[in-house]
């Protein structure tokens, strides 16, 4: 299958100036709606993504949608259909190593999707926590390079084994952990780390191979601390750096070598 890409009409504009101490004007760019996003299921897209077989999936607040670059097929859930998407309320995709594809759902637990019947199985919360996830409200999903996926939930998170359908928890009531509200986001460093963007929590920092947690967060008597608890987003550049975007403090930078943090914050009285 042809990979394919979204692509949006970009018109820049960038004047010259006399001397190099000059400001150029603001780039003008404008963008065009593509055809097909008028037959998405729902207009607000929170995640574009695109899987291992160059087929676009769009993730909407109601329903997600698959594009292969010729047409759009839209998911949504059907009480008649045990197949279907367990819940509209989708929330991330992620692709295995194996080429599998797994959909977080709030409301609807965990979905995977069968590309050979171009339907779903969906994995929900029940009573024995070892084979089910935790919850059937799932804010994130991601899968590592060992083939594990972390399910992030309000002040809990899961790794999951698909080879052998095993869970572990972690839950801030039991697991030492500080409540930390939604896990927003989940990121992997090159040494296997796992790391978890939480809504009030900060950054949680997880070494899988023994089991090691450490929280990362804001704390008022330590200035090289923390600068929020409320991340949104986390990424890890090709320096092992990690970054966290916040709700209200910019974006942290946290050297995973020296450990020391630094921030980078709007200030509008300075335009560099």
């Amino acid at each position: 299958m042809r990979f394919w890409v979204l692509i949006f009409t970009l018109i820049v504009s960038t004047p010259t100036t006399a001397s190099g101490n000059e400001l150029s004007p603001p780039l003008t760019i404008d963008f065009d709606l593509v055809p097909f996003s008028r037959n998405l299921t729902q207009q607000t897209v929170n995640q574009i993504y695109q899987d291992s077989h160059g087929l676009l999936w769009f993730l909407t607040q109601e329903g997600l949608n698959r594009y292969d670059g010729f047409e759009l097929e839209n998911y949504l859930y059907s009480p008649d259909d045990i197949n279907s998407i367990s819940s509209n309320s989708v929330t991330r995709i992620t692709e295995d190593i194996k080429g599998d594809l797994w959909i977080s759902t709030l409301g609807g637990g965990l979905n995977k999707y069968d590309r050979r019947h171009n339907n779903f199985t969906s994995l929900h919360a029940g009573v024995d926590h070892k084979i089910t996830p935790l919850s059937n409200d799932i804010t994130t999903v991601f899968a590592d390079t060992n083939g594990l996926l972390w399910l992030g939930y309000e002040n809990a998170f899961s790794v999951f084994n698909p080879a052998t359908n095993h869970f572990r928890h972690y839950r801030s009531e039991s697991d030492h952990l500080p409540n930390f509200g939604i896990v927003n986001r989940f990121v992997q460093s090159s040494d296997g780390t796992i790391w978890a963007a939480t809504a009030e929590g900060g950054l949680i920092e997880l070494k899988p191979d023994s089991n090691r947690i450490s929280i990362h967060n804001r704390n008022i008597d330590n200035l090289d601390s923390f600068f929020s608890n409320q991340i949104t987003s986390v990424l890890v550049d090709r320096q092992e750096n990690v970054w966290a975007a916040t709700e209200n403090a910019g974006v942290i930078v946290l050297n995973t070598k020296d450990k020391k943090v630094h921030r980078f914050q709007n200030e509008p009285k300075n335009i560099n």
